[in-house]
Parts: C-alpha cells; sequence; structure tokens
C-alpha cells in the first residue's frame, strides 16, 4: 500500500515537471514577443539589451540551481531582453514595401 502511494506521488511530480517547463517556456516566450513590441512601439534599446542578454546568461550559468525562482526570473528576464534584441528585425519585416512580395516570393521557390 505504501509503494503504491510512493509510485502514484512520483507518477504526479513527473507530471507536475513537465506542466512547469511548458509554463515556463510558454511565459519566456511571452516575455520576448513583449520585449519585440516595446522594441517596435518605443524605439529604443538597441545594442544595450543584447548586452544585457549575455550579461543575465552569464549570471544564469553562476546562479545555484536550488534557487529556482531566481532562475525563473533571470530566464524571464533574458526573454525580454531578447526579444527586444530581435526587435528591429521584426520592424523591417513589418516595413518591407508590400510591392516586392511578388518578387520575394519568387526568389523564395526558386531557392
Amino acid at each position: 500500500m505504501l509503494y503504491q502511494a510512493a509510485t502514484e506521488i512520483l507518477k504526479l511530480s513527473r507530471i507536475f515537471s513537465r506542466f512547469k517547463r511548458s509554463i515556463s517556456s510558454q511565459t519566456a516566450l511571452t516575455n520576448s514577443a513583449v520585449g519585440a513590441n516595446l522594441h517596435i512601439l518605443f524605439q529604443y534599446w538597441g545594442n544595450l539589451t543584447f548586452l544585457a542578454c549575455i550579461g543575465i546568461i552569464i549570471w544564469l550559468s553562476f546562479t545555484p540551481s536550488h534557487l529556482e525562482g531566481k532562475r525563473v526570473s533571470l530566464l524571464m528576464a533574458f526573454a525580454l531582453f531578447e526579444g527586444a534584441t530581435i526587435g528591429p528585425l521584426i520592424h523591417l519585416a513589418i516595413e518591407v514595401d508590400l510591392r516586392y512580395n511578388e518578387t520575394f516570393k519568387i526568389n523564395i521557390m526558386l531557392i
């Protein structure tokens, strides 16, 4: 009976761990989109956000694994700054003149 209860708890902890990882990745993706939108709306954060990304990754690599809350917060901050870093690329894609749309399609098909 005790063994069966322990195996049930292990199964639940595996399911919860997978769920927690899924939620963290979805939240990081959302933070990245927010960062890109912040760049598009306010037109700032250029190379500074790239340096912030590198700094946060270095900080994350030196953070002990038992501080899970801090590591998740650093991951979310990294995602925000990463989104702001790629914001200029997204902004450029939005501003592409639509006259060239057919030319782009033909070139992509040829490649």
